[in-house]
């Protein structure tokens, strides 16, 4: 399968944002690699923010959404993302050259995105919460804001699966957007990170009407990806630093 770098927001390293779907995703360290260049060196006048997740991130250009809305509101950030299709946020975290990009560019904030299924795996979630508490630790001072991913739509396969010691099966999208919404709080009180309620808006927005999900019933169509957009910044936007303030926080 190829292997497709995924940077987004990198004007200056000549990269145009990724579009929608359509393709397998992998990340290999020369993506992380190039994350790395792309950001080190002199602070610009940009807030800087890191994406961390998955295809919920990547599908529709999440990050540059956020970048737009920054951008509108006066405050314009510059955004990186890492990203693999399916991924977990643990496996992504350790792989090389992770630990040195959350830890070395002095980030203004970072986004991490975990798997939607994850707070359904007790197993999963508990290394979800360890992989979280490293990561912020790394990424520190920086703030770390949580994107929690939503339900799956109404009738989706996963609802009639049955519950065994390993998955409790949701059984419908609100105990689904339950058990996310309740194990990423879990998760930030840990890593004293922050939520972005991206799973109980999109609940909260479908319930009165709104058209979020991708044919698969799955993944976001462009609406969703706004949506999720919206809710990021403005959970951002209180954390990260104004123009003329500085980037390196104590409280």
């Amino acid at each position: 399968m190829r292997r497709r770098m995924l940077l987004l927001g990198l004007a200056a390293a000549g990269l145009a944002p990724a579009a929608g779907r359509g393709e397998v995703r992998l990340l290999d360290p020369a993506t992380v690699a190039a994350v790395h260049r792309a950001h080190a060196g002199a602070r610009g006048a940009r807030a800087r923010v890191l994406f961390v997740g998955n295809s919920f991130t990547y599908e529709h250009d999440v990050p540059a959404r956020v970048a737009a809305l920054a951008e509108a509101a006066g405050r314009p950030i510059r955004v990186a993302m890492i990203a693999e299709g399916g991924a977990r946020l643990a496996d992504l975290l350790v792989r090389p050259g992770m630990a040195a990009l959350l830890g070395e560019i002095g980030w203004d904030a970072v986004v991490l995105q975990d798997h939607s299924t994850t707070a359904l795996f007790p197993a999963e979630a508990a290394r979800s919460r360890a992989a979280i508490g490293a990561a912020a630790g790394r990424a520190a001072p920086a703030p770390v804001v949580l994107f929690t991913p939503w339900a799956r739509a109404p009738g989706h396969a996963l609802y009639r699966r049955r519950s065994t010691e390993a998955f409790r099966a949701p059984g419908s999208p609100a105990a689904m957007t339950a058990e996310t919404a309740a194990a990423f709080r879990v998760a930030a009180r840990g890593a004293s990170a922050h939520v972005a309620p991206v799973a109980t808006r999109w609940a909260e927005a479908t319930a009165e009407g709104a058209r979020l999900y991708g044919a698969d019933g799955y993944h976001a169509n462009a609406a969703g990806a706004d949506l999720a957009a919206e809710t990021l910044w403005a959970t951002l936007a209180p954390l990260l630093p104004r123009a003329g303030e500085s980037a390196v926080r104590t409280d």
